[in-house]
């Protein structure tokens, strides 16, 4: 056989693979020769058994045609002389026949046609008027005489019959013990039909009695409905199955109604069966042996090639293996080593093998402990999980392994020794280590932080995972008073931070939490509580500092303004002196005289003097609501008011100056919730530098301006000065900077610190025509209605 034809053998000759094995060409062709021979037999005999198997179910086939046919024809003629014989006795009825003339007929046609079960007349209304059975049956649907027919099929045939005026079958009508098919046979009178005689015929019962002998020993018959639905069968169809099958319409009965002829499986066709499985059994015997041989040879040849495959890749895979081996007998010595093992100690594999303990790995310094644990080992007590130990390279360097062993058992389940396979751990145990002292360190740092630190469970039952000394210190390892306690009250929607106040150890917390992953995957709560007790007491005192160095500013303001307030007291206090030294002197000039004053010359000096100590008293009200000190209160205030109450102050230092306050106030402007004090300290500091600013100025007026900028009010004054100069712009702001000789430089400061804390902004801006422009914004109460007038406003306007 060719080379490349060694593919075509077929695939079920190979059942186990043994890889690609090579065959001389003689050798393939006796291996295959054989087989052939076998192959060619079993298709020549197939071919023979086919043919004459082919040629006797023709034959079988043919004869089956005849006898269904002859049968169907004899079934046919019995029929229709059954009809003749109804028809001729229903053409003999009087209008009005006998009762036993009727039973008579039934008895006789019963006699010569056993498959007929029942006779029934009917009248035109299809209503039973006689019915005889045969052999007492039931009659389902005759059953009662003067009742119409209860057959819905045989309905269909009355009326086919009485309208066609001709006899008529009914389709297969099933009862509850039988198959039947109805004959109505119209009784025609004077042309027309006058009722029917109805014949029944039982189709089980037509096939036991018609079909003849000779050929119901040979053919198996039934009779199937027009879907395919049996109505009766000489035999069960078991006994037919297998042989070949014909059918014929059964007329004139119907033609939905078939006969189906079955030929039983002849004594012949058994004995081809039985010679022809003995032969195939006898090839299948050859092909097998065939097989066998074939395959033994193979699988010598294949062995031999796996043992070699297998040899080579087993020392390929110990060559290639990073995990050293080692096997050693019952006594310790080493039988074998791998390359790995080899290169991990530094030694040959010459130099190991046959060595026994102590071997030349092990470090002089520990020799007892690992003689020790070779003993453990061979008395099987080594661990599972390895024993992690120390050996020695060559060069004398350490390395730190971990040694897995196991029994070496051979093919009989005898031990021989030990397997141990050695894996490098010194670069793990070193990772491990620095793991450990991070760790270490971490834990360390966490146990001297001043600040708590804990770990717990997000759920209501959760414990408390974590805790260093600071928490501990605060609240013992207590997941109640701590952790769960500030967590609860840190949560909420607008911050991560937040301070919580503890009453249990009376002190204040800056808590942040989150979420975090525990070590063992689920997901916990990390809390981080500083204590800011002391800051926020710095805070406290810091605002306390802030709030009395505002109201220096304020007293520092008025003692600028000193001069001329006292000068706007004097002229009222001097316009009283006057008035009153007159009064006294008119009085005792009227008494040297022993004349009277009139009292409206009385009245009047009184009431000028009145007016004069009003004006004297409304400047010390401004000035002493100026300078008091009190809390910082927020209120709704009418802007006019606030800017009425400054003005009333700075206006006397505005005169003295010889300046002219100018005030731009639109109306209907929103109410604003502010502190006022503060805000007028604000506007008289800025007006009071605008003042300033102008001395020695041409133009001597200063504007003070209010106007809406979307959703924030802005107060503007205007001074037309020499400006700001911008070597000191960035430092204007500063604390303790100023431009003044008598100045302490926290005016400005103070100021923006005020409007930031109402969430408004300070700044300033030059002048096209010259000056500066010092402005600030505060938000608008934007839900509040419009104010145009207060009290306030308008004893201004007064």
């Amino acid at each position: 056989m060719p080379d490349n034809q060694q593919s075509t053998i077929p695939e079920v000759l190979d059942p186990i693979k043994l890889g690609p094995l090579r065959f001389s060409r003689s050798m393939r062709w006796i291996l295959v020769s054989p087989l052939i021979a076998v192959v060619a037999l079993a298709m020549l005999m197939a071919a023979t058994i086919w043919y004459l198997t082919a040629s006797e179910s023709n034959q079988q086939q043919q004869a089956l045609i005849r006898d269904v046919n002859a049968t169907q024809r004899q079934i046919g003629e019995r029929l229709q002389r059954a009809q003749d014989e109804v028809s001729g006795f229903a053409s003999q009825l009087p209008v009005k026949p006998a009762g036993r003339d009727l039973q008579r007929f039934a008895e006789n046609f019963f006699v010569k046609h056993p498959e007929v079960v029942f006779i029934a007349w009917l009248d035109r209304g299809s209503t039973v008027r006689f019915v005889s059975t045969s052999q007492g049956l039931p009659t389902q649907g005759f059953d009662r005489l003067g009742s119409p027919l209860a057959r819905p099929p045989s309905i269909t045939a009355f009326e086919y019959a009485m309208s066609a005026k001709k006899p008529h079958y009914s389709s297969p009508i099933r009862t509850s013990n039988d198959i039947e098919v109805d004959l109505h046979v119209p009784i025609i009178r004077d042309g027309a039909a006058d009722g029917v005689v109805v014949a029944t015929y039982s189709l089980p019962a037509m096939l036991l009695t018609t079909i003849p002998s000779e050929i119901g020993s040979r053919v198996a018959f039934s009779l199937v409905g027009s879907e395919g639905e049996r109505l009766g069968q000489t035999r069960t169809e078991d006994t037919a199955s297998g042989g070949p099958a014909y059918e014929v319409p059964l007329e004139p009965m119907s033609k939905q109604i078939r006969l189906r002829g079955f030929i039983q499986r002849p004594v012949s066709t058994v004995y081809n069966d039985v010679i022809t499985t003995l032969v195939v059994g006898l090839i299948l015997f050859a092909v097998i042996s065939q097989i066998v041989v074939w395959r033994n040879t193979r699988r010598r040849l294949g062995v031999e090639q796996e043992l070699a495959e297998e040899t080579a890749f087993r020392r390929a895979m110990e060559n290639s293996m990073s995990t050293g081996m080692r096997v050693i007998d019952l006594e310790g010595r080493i039988k074998y080593v791998n390359p790995a093992f080899c290169r991990m100690v530094g030694f040959t594999a010459q130099e190991l093998t046959g060595a026994g303990p102590p071997y030349p790995y092990w470090p002089g310094e520990a020799q007892d402990q690992l003689g020790r644990n070779l003993d453990r080992m061979m008395a099987g007590e080594s661990p599972p999980s390895g024993l992690p130990i120390n050996i020695m390279r060559k060069d004398g360097s350490r390395l730190t392994v971990r040694m897995y062993t196991s029994p070496l058992i051979d093919q009989n389940g005898q031990q021989t020794g030990w397997m141990t396979s050695v894996t490098d751990i010194t670069e793990q145990t070193r990772i491990r280590q620095e793991l450990a002292q991070s760790q270490e360190r971490f834990i360390t740092v966490l146990q001297a932080l001043d600040t708590a630190v804990s770990v717990a469970a997000p759920t209501p039952t959760g414990e408390l995972l974590f805790a260093n000394q600071a928490y501990k210190k605060w609240f013992g390892n207590s997941i109640t008073d701590g952790h769960r306690y500030l967590s609860a009250a840190a949560r909420g929607p607008w911050a991560d931070v937040r301070e919580v106040y503890s009453e249990i150890v009376e002190r204040w917390f800056e808590v942040r939490i989150r979420s975090i992953q525990w070590v063992d995957g689920r997901a916990v709560e990390l809390m981080v509580a500083t204590d800011i007790t002391q800051e926020r007491a710095n805070q406290q005192a810091q605002r306390e500092q802030h709030e009395k160095l505002q109201q220096t500013a304020r007293l520092v303001t008025m003692g600028e303004m000193a001069s001329s307030l006292a000068h706007e007291l004097n002229q009222p206090l001097t316009a009283i002196a006057n008035y009153t030294s007159g009064a006294a002197s008119r009085i005792r000039l009227a008494e040297s005289r022993g004349e009277e004053i009139p009292n409206e010359d009385l009245i009047d000096l009184l009431t000028k003097t009145a007016r004069q100590a009003e004006r004297a008293g409304h400047v010390i009200r401004r000035i002493r609501g100026f300078v008091k000190r009190s809390d910082p209160i927020r209120r709704l205030t009418d802007p006019r008011t606030i800017l009425a109450d400054s003005l009333g102050l700075a206006e006397i230092d505005a005169r003295e100056q010889g300046i002219e306050l100018i005030q731009k106030i639109p109306d209907g402007l929103p109410m604003l919730n502010v502190d006022p004090v503060l805000i007028e300290q604000v506007l008289v500091n800025l007006v009071k530098n605008g003042i300033d600013a102008m001395r020695g100025a041409q133009r001597r007026t200063l504007v003070i301006e209010v106007s809406l900028i979307a959703d924030q009010m802005a107060f503007s004054v205007i001074d037309r000065g020499h400006g700001v100069p911008r070597a000191i712009r960035d430092r204007l702001f500063d604390s303790f900077y100023t431009t003044k000789n008598d100045g302490m430089g926290m005016g400005l400061n103070i100021c923006r610190s005020i409007i930031e804390s109402h969430q408004g902004r300070l700044w300033f801006e030059d002048n096209p025509d010259g000056g500066c422009t010092f402005r600030f914004t505060l938000p608008v109460q934007a839900d509040l209605p419009p104010k145009n007038t207060t009290p306030e406003s308008e004893a201004m306007k007064s």
